[in-house]
Formats: structure tokens, C-alpha cells, sequence
């Protein structure tokens, strides 16, 4: 995984919130790579599965 455009795109999630006047909570807030590891997500747990039919990777919550 390159860190270079992952932390980038963080930076440009970061001032959706703040033009509302609100943050992320740097705390809970950390990147995954999403196609190794499952992750929480406003009370889902989303992980990626392989379908059966097409073998193709899928976003199961």
C-alpha cells in the first residue's frame, strides 16, 4: 500500500467535516487496508468477502 496517497486522501477528508465546523476524532480515525483486514464503521463491521458464483471480491457488511 502506498502511505504517500492514502495520507493524502485522509488530508482531503479531514475538511469535509471541518467545513461544518466539526473534526474527525483522531483517535478512533486510522487507515486499513481494507482487502486484508475488516474494519468497524458507524456500528457496521465490513470486511471483504469473495462471491460464489463470479469469484470477484465484494464489500460484505
Amino acid at each position: 500500500m502506498q502511505r504517500g496517497g492514502v495520507e493524502e486522501s485522509l488530508e482531503v477528508l479531514r475538511q469535509i467535516p471541518k467545513r461544518r465546523g466539526l473534526s474527525l476524532n483522531e483517535i478512533k480515525t486510522h487507515i486499513v487496508d481494507a482487502t486484508r483486514k475488516s474494519f468497524n464503521f458507524l456500528e457496521f463491521s465490513i470486511r471483504m468477502s469473495q462471491g460464489v458464483c463470479t469469484g470477484k471480491p465484494y464489500p460484505n457488511v
